[in-house]
């Protein structure tokens, strides 16, 4: 099948959306797929660029930014002319490429408004194609609420999910939740969260580990997945482990900072921005731990962290949060030291045990990178996936 992707945010470089989508395709890929991603708008902030190129090819998938600019303005107004530039050239380029190769699929990756997806949607009409939707956790209004009139959360939830032929979900609970939501006659697939086992094998191990514990990912504001928890934790146990850091990898807010600074954690507490996606594996692979503590709230209730994926996949011990459907994979003691979630001091005894005996630790992650290749490597869902989107 010729399958063409509309998503928002950076690629083939980006965050944990843009990992999710990648492994999807490449899955698609190697059942044969021909598989295209259309990026629709500006996504790179200048000074912090992680994608380079308007067009190219990674790892088999075919992508193409809609604008002549990948560097997102810092303006209101060139935002909002930005946008509805792009728009237009989203729309042309899909046609455009409807006539190069004639897809089969549209499908709308990490969108989440009306004006962007019904235009999509006519796309698919005018072309014969199906409407696909790609979800990980619960609706934006639900979720920020504080957003979005009732009036508007009531006609988004009414009409918006009626768009879609089918939906590639990532739990269980939103499988449930969405099916009441969508067309009687849409279908649901639920692939779980994926990754790229590949970019974890035969990563050079430092031969004396360095003593740090960390978090990957972005967290800008220290609430989503809890590293306003994490540091909170990590303050209580700094003194019985005095060689080791934690290290934050990703954007951090300059809240954060600043409650790092007024903890006076400078030497403890490390940030080190955003870096590469190929550098990832050796920072997970050499840690002591690596730390998750999402809190227990709608967004988590609903969605799948997709590093924690990536953390298990590194073979290192993970100290998380029991939130969402975590121990429906993982099991306290066996796979993973879980903690129950909103608890600092919950949270601060599993990392403690968990350094503590770094023999135990090890082997609880290799059961968990086992896990990782057991349950969350991409292939083992492509000839799933393969049949959903040829059933359309």
């Amino acid at each position: 099948m010729r399958i063409l992707i509309l998503y928002p945010n950076s690629f083939p470089i980006g965050g944990a959306a843009t990992n999710r989508l990648l492994s999807l395709c490449l899955g698609l890929i190697e059942k044969g797929h021909c598989v295209k991603v259309i990026i629709s708008r500006p996504t790179e902030r200048r000074g912090f660029e992680l994608n380079q190129s308007i067009k190219g090819s990674y790892l088999g998938v075919e992508f193409e930014y809609a604008t002549d600019n990948i560097i997102w303005p810092e303006n209101k107004l060139l935002k909002f002319k930005e946008l509805f530039h792009c728009s237009l050239k989203t729309i042309s380029m899909v046609f455009k490429a409807h006539r190069k190769i004639k897809f089969d699929l549209i499908v709308s990756a990490a969108t989440y408004t009306f004006s962007e997806n019904l235009p999509y949607y006519w796309l698919a009409k005018i072309t014969k194609s199906k409407l696909v939707l790609t979800i990980d956790e619960y609706p934006w209004v639900i979720i920020h609420r504080g957003k979005y009139s009732s009036v508007y959360r009531w006609f988004y939830i009414s009409f918006y999910y009626k768009l879609f032929d089918g939906f590639i979900v990532m739990t269980k609970t939103l499988v449930s939740y969405y099916r009441k939501l969508a067309s009687q006659w849409a279908k649901f697939i639920h692939i779980p969260m994926t990754v790229e086992i590949e970019r974890f094998v035969n990563v050079p191990m430092i031969k004396n580990r360095s003593n740090y514990i960390a978090y990957c990912g972005n967290d800008p504001s220290g609430t989503k997945d809890g590293v306003n928890m994490l540091i909170d934790a990590f303050e209580i146990i700094k003194d019985d482990f005095p060689s080791y850091q934690l290290l934050l990898v990703g954007k951090v807010h300059p809240l954060v900072q600043e409650k790092i600074k007024n903890k006076h954690l400078q030497n403890r507490v490390v940030t080190v921005g955003v870096i590469h996606r190929d550098h990832i594996p050796a920072v997970m692979v050499n840690a002591r731990a690596l730390c998750l503590s999402r809190p227990d709230n709608l967004q988590a209730d609903g969605g799948f962290p997709t590093k924690l994926g990536e953390y298990l996949a590194a073979g290192r011990p993970v100290v998380i949060t029991d939130v969402g459907e975590i121990t429906e994979y993982l099991t306290d003691g066996v796979n993973a030291f879980i903690s129950g979630p909103d608890d600092v001091s919950a949270y601060a005894e599993k990392l403690k045990s968990c350094l503590l005996d770094p023999d135990n630790a090890d082997n609880i992650g290799i059961a968990g990178r086992r896990v990782a290749f057991e349950r969350f490597n991409f292939s083992n869902y492509s000839e799933d996936l393969h049949l959903f989107l040829s059933n359309l």
